[in-house]
């Protein structure tokens, strides 16, 4: 009851029901300011979430050209892997059978 006695005397004090006017009127504006406080506070955290969009976006965009950009080179250079290889086989058939040849002359010379 400690408060409901400082309450008493704080009006008293103040001059009566004038000042019981001034600490409801008190609480109300303090009310009215923490409504004010969030209110803004959400204005700006829309206003940040706005300008984090708008700054996304065109790196998102950006992204999306890089990974169709790697997707292409990619798939040229497992083509060109397998075209390397293909000729890689060829020469060495090639070099295989010209040995196979040299080797045939060779033993031809002796005979």
């Amino acid at each position: 009851m400690g408060s409901l006695t400082e309450v008493v005397a704080v009006v008293a004090a103040l001059g009566g029901v004038g000042g019981l006017v001034s600490l409801v009127s008190v609480r109300a504006t303090r009310r009215h300011i923490l409504a004010q406080t969030e209110v803004a506070d959400a204005q700006a955290a829309d206003v940040l979430t706005g300008a984090a969009l708008r700054l996304v976006e065109p790196l998102a965009a950006r992204v999306a050209q890089l990974e169709e950009l790697v997707e292409t080179l990619t798939r040229t250079l497992e083509h060109e892997r397998e075209v390397s290889q293909q000729r890689i086989t060829g020469l060495v058939a090639d070099v295989a059978s010209r040995d196979a040849t040299i080797e045939q002359l060779r033993t031809r010379r002796t005979d």
